[in-house]
């Protein structure tokens, strides 16, 4: 007698649920377009320092720290990799490739495997290293970030 009196809902209509997979999709995508828009911006603020012992690459997420010792110099040099082909990008393992933007782990021509840092592939650097994979890089000095490398590790 006293028991409460329980009602149905009325199920949300279809256009309900449009409008959740319309808000839904927009949340991705705006998530996306905010990742996109740093990488890009940390692509544009990234360093590239020589000190007596390290080359630093300072690019999130792909920058790191890399002793001089373990760069093989005797083979760096400076690359046109429009020109050159073996060592032209080939496959994008992981990293990002936008207009004039090559970023991230890549296989060479070659077959190699690259970490990239590349914004302009007529002044690009090529640095292997004794381990399992090689760094492109572009500088706006090339001559003079080979010879600050060979300075370093003397």
């Amino acid at each position: 007698m006293n028991e409460p009196q329980i009602f149905q809902m009325i199920p949300v209509a279809r256009s309900g649920w449009l409008t959740v997979g319309f808000v839904g999709a927009l949340v991705i995508l705006l998530a996306v377009f905010f990742f996109m828009r740093q990488m890009v911006s940390n692509v544009i603020e990234a360093r590239v320092a020589v000190s007596a012992e390290t080359l630093s690459i300072q690019a999130w997420p792909y920058g790191r720290s890399i002793p001089l010792a373990d760069l093989d110099l005797s083979e760096a040099r400076e690359v046109d990799l429009r020109r050159d082909f073996q060592l032209g990008l080939k496959w994008k393992t992981n990293g990002m490739a936008l207009s004039g933007i090559w970023f991230g782990w890549w296989r060479l021509k070659n077959g190699e495997k690259a970490l990239a840092f590349v914004t302009d592939k007529a002044r690009t650097v090529y640095l292997p290293t004794r381990g399992e994979f090689s760094v492109l890089v572009s500088v706006a000095d090339p001559q003079g970030f080979l010879a600050a490398l060979s300075r370093g590790a003397r």
